[in-house]
């Protein structure tokens, strides 16, 4: 299969794959999470929601696995994103979070000291998700049930020179979760090996940038408490932060991609618990603002959604600007031998 052809193939086996696990999410799973009066957000500790709570890790987990048993010939990035933009149906089918500010308007600064705790919770659950992916593309290539993705530019015969200067290599693949966290430390720590600690730096450098410019573009893009806004501007703000910062501090650890949302809602939710640990009476919950509005769920889904799509997109550009140079300079080779 030929470099186009086979790209092509990835793009529609994700997106087909991306659509049918958002619609299964939304209409069969979501349904089962409300949690004990359906016009309040998915809050599942503060609710005590446990059916719903396990319901979502669990979901997460199977699409996880899915996904990493049948989709081992494309990206990581990519195949990681089946399952969190399957998840959004449950973001997508929630209420929002005003009730719970109406509820909780007394004491809004231990209502999100229990939404801390609950994305805390919830990054475990990820985290675990990315591992379950990881392993099953890993057994099931291992077993021939699935091509494992190898990058086209390896096959190149000048893959050591980068297309772009601020990448520590061109190919700028991902790697696992636990791989990429063993190579980052180990690159921090080995000051004698020059270029792992440059990537190394980079990844660090990376994940703080990517945090800090996502929650700037969240804040810009939330404009209103309306639920459907909040699950956009999370995501796309993720998305564009993640692509911005792949060109200037490439993250080459799954990881860094995949927790960077989480630590952003993390940040917020602190925020919030400091600003609002003097308001009180009837008006308080008009104090809280959008950027805090988000529901964690909104955090652990939504936002790693838009940034593994992010990482995924900077990916094939680069590559591609790889390719096509490759393909010019092979055919002004063959013009030259003509």
């Amino acid at each position: 299969m030929g470099y186009r052809k086979r790209i092509l193939f990835e793009k529609l086996a994700i997106q087909v794959s991306a659509v049918v696990c958002l619609a299964g999410v939304f209409f069969l799973l979501a349904p089962h999470c409300v949690g004990s009066d359906p016009l309040k957000g998915l809050l599942f500790l503060v609710d005590g929601n446990w059916q719903g709570a396990v319901l979502s890790i669990a979901g997460l987990w199977v699409l996880a696995l899915i996904a990493g048993v049948g989709m081992g010939f494309v990206r990581p990035q990519g195949a990681m994103m089946v399952p969190l933009v399957g998840m959004m149906g449950v973001c997508l089918y929630s209420a929002w979070i005003r009730p719970w500010l109406w509820e909780y308007d007394d004491q809004l600064s231990s209502l999100y000291l229990w939404m801390i705790v609950e994305l805390l919770i919830g990054g475990g659950a990820l985290f675990v998700a990315g591992l379950i992916l990881d392993g099953a593309r890993r057994w099931a290539t291992d077993r021939g049930w699935s091509p494992l993705w190898t990058e086209p530019i390896e096959l190149g015969e000048s893959s050591d020179k980068a297309i772009n200067p601020t990448h520590p290599q061109p190919d700028h693949r991902f790697l696992g979760l636990i791989e990429g966290l063993s190579h980052t430390a180990r690159g921090m720590m080995d000051k004698d090996s020059p270029s792992e600690s440059r990537q190394a730096g980079s990844t660090v450098l990376g994940f703080a940038v990517n945090v800090v410019v996502s929650l700037i573009l969240v804040m810009i893009l939330l404009k209103s408490s309306k639920r459907g806004q909040a699950v956009f501007a999370v995501g796309v703000g993720c998305l564009l932060g993640t692509l911005i910062v792949q060109y200037l501090s490439p993250i080459r650890a799954l990881a860094g991609v995949l927790m960077a949302p989480v630590v952003g809602g993390l940040v917020f939710y602190g925020v919030a618990v400091a600003s609002l640990g003097g308001l009180g009476g009837p008006e308080a919950w008009m104090g809280v603002k959008f950027y805090a509005q988000p529901l964690p769920i909104d955090w652990l889904f939504a936002g790693p959604a838009g940034a593994m799509l992010g990482a995924w997109l900077s990916h094939r550009m680069i590559e591609t600007g790889y390719m096509e140079k490759a393909e010019l300079g092979q055919d002004t080779k063959e013009s030259i031998d003509e």
